[in-house]
């Protein structure tokens, strides 16, 4: 499959890469599958790109690079959307804002991105912890 990307250009992947989003990204229904394409030199951040509109990719990072006691609890709802039986299939990652006046990265660790790397199928969950922030400076 060939998809083009405004970032990447042409981009040619196996359908086996591509990892389903269960209900989409809140506030971009459209985005139901994706590519996670990893920052060359830098293995904390990952860019998540939208096979369904080229012009979508956010940048995320792997939150215990920044925040080593970061936790988080999935309920039931949730691995069962993404058929997530066995914590080992999981791969977090937090969507990252720019604020490019301050030029600073902040992470949102309130709404993470769980992925079900066996399975392909990815969701984005809101946990109910409210001292979790939803922009969490990176430093």
């Amino acid at each position: 499959m060939e998809v083009q990307t405004t970032r990447f250009g042409a981009l040619d992947l196996d359908d086996h890469r591509v990892v389903d989003f269960v209900g989409g990204i809140p506030g971009f229904p459209q985005f139901t599958r994706a590519l996670l394409i990893e920052v060359e030199d830098n293995p904390d951040y990952y860019w998540l790109q939208s096979i369904d509109e080229g012009d979508l990719a956010f940048l995320t990072v792997v939150p215990w690079s920044f925040f080593a006691d970061y936790e988080l609890v999935l309920n039931d709802d949730d691995q069962s959307a993404i058929a997530l039986d066995d914590a080992g299939d999981a791969f977090i990652c937090c969507l990252v804002s720019v604020d490019r006046d301050n030029q600073q990265f902040t992470a949102n660790l309130r709404a993470p991105i769980v992925v079900n790397v066996s399975a392909n199928r990815a969701r984005q969950v809101i946990l109910p912890d409210e001292r979790l922030p939803l922009q969490a400076q990176l430093a």
